[in-house]
């Protein structure tokens, strides 16, 4: 299976043509001073989005050296497509408030708007993605991106869902 690596600051670009496989440029660093690069949503041989439950698509990641993105990573790929973005309180209706234990362990809590975000061309903008992101107060289900929509929602680990892996260097 063929991943292209994609990077934060290209996005905009990428998903006005389509969807994210045949974008590669120059990476981002994003607000914790890491850089991130996406690959390509996972795919099979035939080239359609693969899905999987919860548990699967941590595997796949991890086997290509990358991992799940957490919410925090999933919502700064929407504020390159020009989401309101992140707050530390809810601002206004249509800041979500997001808590979550990351795959780490650590708590993660913040507020987000996808609220001005262009929808994404492809299977991008048209699927729920995996985050690692386990619901603070229900570690039971995990936080999943609707692309279409732009806003977080909860699902069951045994659901199939989309995902992409990032890398972070």
């Amino acid at each position: 299976m063929k991943l292209d690596k994609l990077y934060i600051s290209i996005l905009m670009a990428a998903f006005s043509v389509g969807d994210l496989s045949n974008v590669k440029a120059q990476s981002t660093r994003i607000a914790n001073h890491s850089t991130l690069t996406f690959i390509d949503i996972a795919r099979h041989e035939d080239g359609l989005a693969m899905s999987s439950n919860h548990n699967e698509a941590l595997k796949y990641c991890a086997d290509q050296g990358a991992h799940l993105p957490s919410a925090r990573e999933l919502a700064q790929l929407l504020v390159s497509l020009g989401a309101k973005g992140f707050a530390e309180s809810n601002l206004d209706y249509s800041y979500q408030k997001i808590d979550t234990t990351n795959a780490d362990g650590s708590a993660d809590s913040f507020y987000f708007s996808d609220s001005g975000q262009r929808l994404p061309k492809g299977d991008f903008g048209k699927n729920t993605f995996w985050t690692s992101s386990i619901k603070s107060d229900k570690p039971n289900l995990v936080w999943v991106l609707d692309s279409l929509g732009g806003d977080f929602k909860e699902a069951a680990r045994f659901n199939n869902n989309y995902y992409l892996c990032v890398f972070d260097r």
